[in-house]
């Protein structure tokens, strides 16, 4: 039974840095590069909106996600249906947020739709290079009545934000710099941990 218990605890403290270090990289306001949808019957896919998009996440280290993807050229409305096509033409979404292994799940808690209030919405994304690649899973459209669709965005560091580091005390520090060194930290300390764990299981 300890050399279950030993396993496990391994396991954690392989996983957690991985977590961790993902967090790190998310952290910081990205903007949209591009986007498609998906749709579920067909195999189509097409922009995700005619007109070009314009869009941000940001992931801030306190844990909340905010995100918002509007459609190019939209303009102050001057009746009901100009106000409902604004609706349509923009998904904008916060919450707190969790990683899970290839995913982040956000307890949405304001949303420019009320029915996602109160919901989980549920992210995968990898990290290639410098860009972050996102699929939302299969849902009910709600631009396409009876149709179920998913999304794809990839989004790119916006500006300064991913590349400097802004301490409480003053000063900057460059991000890759930081990055380097905690990996550097965390790839000698797993090691040490590691070596524990086989002696554990011996």
């Amino acid at each position: 039974m300890s050399h279950w218990l030993v396993a496990l605890f391994c396991i954690v403290l392989a996983v957690g840095p991985a977590v961790a270090d993902d967090r790190a990289n998310l952290i910081g306001t990205w903007k949209l590069a591009g986007g498609e949808i998906e749709f579920q019957d067909t195999g189509e896919r097409r922009p995700l909106y005619a007109t070009d998009r314009v869009g941000y996440i940001i992931f801030t280290r306190e844990g909340r996600m905010m995100g918002i993807i509007e459609a190019d050229g939209r303009k102050a409305p001057q009746t009901d249906e100009d106000r409902a096509r604004l609706l349509r033409t923009m998904v904008a979404y916060s919450g707190l947020y969790r990683l899970e292994g290839d995913k982040w799940v956000t307890a949405v808690d304001v949303a420019w739709n009320p029915a996602w209030i109160g919901t989980d919405q549920v992210r995968f994304y990898k990290l290639e290079g410098d860009r972050l690649v996102v699929n939302s899973v299969w849902a009910p459209s709600t631009n396409f009545p009876g149709k179920t669709v998913r999304v794809y965005v990839t989004d790119e560091p916006d500006g300064a934000s991913r590349r400097t580091l802004s301490w409480t005390l003053g000063g900057a520090m460059d991000m890759h710099a930081v990055a380097t060194y905690w990996r550097a930290h965390e790839s000698s300390s797993l090691r040490h941990r590691h070596n524990l764990c086989r002696f554990g299981l011996r």
